[in-house]
């Protein structure tokens, strides 16, 4: 799979083959150019079968991808998912595990973002060896988990193949399945769920307020946050002492509450940096440290 962020960069997963051991997960990042800029590889417990088959990006172009690997280590391997997260520079920021309800294997489908950068995640051809059905799964920004779905039917082995998200915070997830004396036919489901109280901005901010980036003093990379007490254009941008953009955060509309991105310097000198914010007729600015 492949995905292409907001400044060109290409990011694919798949997997490689190393010498003394068995297929890797593999995500690679390219400039527009073609040129490699990182690879970042995992290998399970069990050294063996393990691929990543799903990409997908937030808002801060930070990497989600889900594959399948294989963690016990006991008796026969079975695969189970595995989420992880990468920053821009390819480190690991989180990785989940997740196996079936059974003993037995549950891959990768197909791994999405929503507005509020939460993560869906679905398996994909196996579920369990007893019984064939549907999982989904649902993971905050940070790896929190928030819910885990899943749906058999005594009378047919389902296999997923694909979901989307609608308007209404609702899921459509369908696929194939095969039950006796029918061949295969369709399986279409259609989920709900309820939005959290931060995703309905019930808590709104009285007002606007930009916070001092944490931590301060950083090395390369700090998390800058404000609060919108309502929906707003946002523009968030980092300069240097000289007062030259150094590179622009956020360039779009965000809805009330409260907010954060993070800032990588990996690539700047050490220094005094400025980021400024501008909201609607809201715009304030404040000072941060870069020590290597």
């Amino acid at each position: 799979d492949l995905v292409i962020d907001k400044g060109n960069n290409i990011a694919v997963c798949g997997y490689g083959v190393e010498a003394g051991q068995d297929e890797n997960f593999t995500v690679l990042r390219y400039d527009e150019n073609g040129n490699q800029l990182w690879s970042y590889r995992y290998n399970g417990l069990r050294n063996w079968d393990d691929a990543a088959s799903s990409i997908a990006l937030d808002s801060l172009n930070n990497i989600i991808v889900a594959g399948h690997s294989v963690e016990n280590t006991n008796g026969y391997g079975f695969q189970s998912i595995t989420l992880m997260k990468l920053d821009t520079s390819g480190n690991l920021l989180w990785k989940k595990h997740i196996s079936g309800d059974q003993q037995g294997n549950v891959t990768e489908g197909k791994v999405i973002t929503d507005e509020f950068d939460n993560i869906y995640v679905s398996s994909g051809e196996e579920y369990s060896p007893r019984n064939f059905g549907y999982m989904l799964a649902k993971y905050r920004t940070n790896g929190d988990s928030v819910w885990r779905s899943t749906y058999s039917d005594p009378r047919f082995s389902i296999y997923s193949h694909d979901f989307i998200l609608t308007r209404n915070a609702g899921l459509i997830m369908t696929g194939r399945a095969y039950g006796t004396n029918t061949g295969y036919d369709i399986t279409t489901l259609k989920y709900s769920q309820t939005v959290s109280a931060s995703e309905e901005n019930i808590v709104v901010p009285e007002r606007f307020n930009l916070y001092q980036n944490f931590p301060n003093p950083f090395n390369p990379s700090t998390t800058i946050g404000f609060d919108l007490p309502m929906k707003s254009d946002v523009e968030l941008t980092v300069y240097d002492a000289l007062g030259r953009k150094v590179q622009t955060l956020l360039h779009r509309e965000l809805s009330p509450g409260y907010h954060e991105t993070l800032f990588n310097a990996a690539n700047l000198s050490s220094g005094i940096y400025f980021f400024r914010i501008i909201a609607g007729n809201f715009s304030e600015t404040k000072k941060m440290l870069l020590l290597r």
